[in-house]
């Protein structure tokens, strides 16, 4: 594949061909066979094709195919006939038929991302998840290519397919997209179609579908020339086609010393004199431990030496005298006021919650800092 095969259409001029992996499986997803060219139409404010979504839900199949078949004559480029004409085959039974439908639409529709999406999910029905993987994938990259990106569908399958593969990074993308497309807010796919999907997910091979998936939230999903996604922060990921694996702790090294950067050689001085900084705090720092050590020992107090022995033995023993009466110390009202208080249990100073009387979380009327949380009856 070369990248001429990926086309970019007129309206995304800056939207660059996908790097090539040499993985084929990764790669097909994003060669696009026809060009998808804008369509400012909307077909629900359309005069009866406004109708056909209501007869869908209604179960009128006939009817909502007599109007299909009647606009399709003067109206052979819109991709809704063709969608809503292959949806009715698959709810009669005839996927063959409802793909050639598709088909035929991707050559004369305009959009295609829509047609694209529905190939998908036929695939999907059918139990064809390896054909439903690079559908949904080139719907995107088709609605990028025409900067209308309106359609939450194949994000939200990819999202639960990365989910399925243990891919957090992927999910989180996609999964933001979907949410942000869809008028109805978060979604997520019912338990029966998530079933099938993890089911079939099972016998796929996860190292060339995460390597598509990183080639489209990487290349695609992410605004040309801006900061990486949260979920992708710094350099790309490990197994990206061109992002250095086994490099990562040399490219901060390389920017620190100006690779890349337009004037290297300011970049590089400015490092060259906060190294010399940080050398000489260092060594000031290394020096002042010494100085500390050296006025402690100056400023001292001398060493007092008690040589009491001598004087012993030239005093004489003092004379016996006659027991004193033991005198009752006099009381202090401040303590007997003190002592009065601990006795009467006011405020003990072995209180396990002190202040208790005033400050206590412990009533049933005292209410706590939360206003959630309510104290227990």
């Amino acid at each position: 594949m070369t990248k001429e095969n990926i086309p970019v259409a007129p309206d995304n001029k800056n939207l660059k061909a996908p790097p090539l992996t040499g993985d084929g499986f990764c790669d097909g997803c994003f060669v696009l066979d026809f060009l998808p060219s804008p369509d400012d139409r909307i077909p629900s404010r359309m005069e009866g094709l406004k109708e056909i979504p209501g007869l869908m839900r209604q179960g009128l199949l006939e009817d909502a195919w007599m109007i299909l078949d009647q606009h399709h004559q003067t109206l052979k480029d819109l991709d809704f006939i063709y969608a809503f004409k292959a949806l009715i085959l698959q709810k009669n039974g005839q996927p063959e038929a409802a793909k050639k439908i598709l088909l035929a639409g991707l050559e004369s529709g305009r959009g295609k991302f829509l047609l694209y999406e529905r190939l998908g999910f036929l695939a999907f029905e059918t139990g064809r998840l390896a054909e439903a993987i690079p559908c949904w994938i080139k719907s995107i990259v088709a609605m990028k290519m025409l900067n209308q990106v309106t359609m939450w569908e194949p994000f939200l399958y990819l999202a639960a397919l990365a989910k399925a593969l243990s891919s957090e990074a992927h999910a989180k993308i996609l999964s933001a997209y979907a949410t942000r497309l869809s008028p109805h807010g978060e979604l997520s796919l019912d338990d029966k179609a998530l079933k099938r999907l993890n089911e079939q997910a099972l016998g796929l091979s996860a190292p060339s579908i995460l390597k598509a998936l990183d080639v489209l939230c990487l290349h695609f999903l992410q605004p040309q020339g801006s900061h990486p996604h949260p979920a992708f922060p710094g350099p790309p990921p490990a197994g990206y086609p061109h992002g250095p694996m086994g490099r990562t702790p040399f490219l901060l090294i390389r920017h620190l010393w100006g690779k890349g950067g337009k004037d290297p050689w300011i970049t590089r001085l400015a490092v060259i004199v906060l190294c010399l900084a940080l050398i000489l705090f260092f060594l000031q720092f290394l020096k002042s431990p010494e100085k500390t050590s050296e006025t402690g020992t100056s400023t001292a107090p001398p060493e007092i030496r008690q040589d009491s022995g001598p004087v012993e033995e030239t005093q004489p023993l003092p004379a016996p005298q006659e027991p004193v009466a033991p005198v009752a110390p006099e009381k202090n009202p401040a303590a007997e006021i003190k002592a009065t208080k601990t006795d009467s249990g006011v405020e003990a100073a072995d209180d396990p919650i002190p202040h208790k009387g005033k400050y206590s979380f412990l009533k049933s009327k005292t209410k706590t800092l939360d206003p959630d949380i309510k104290p227990k009856e």
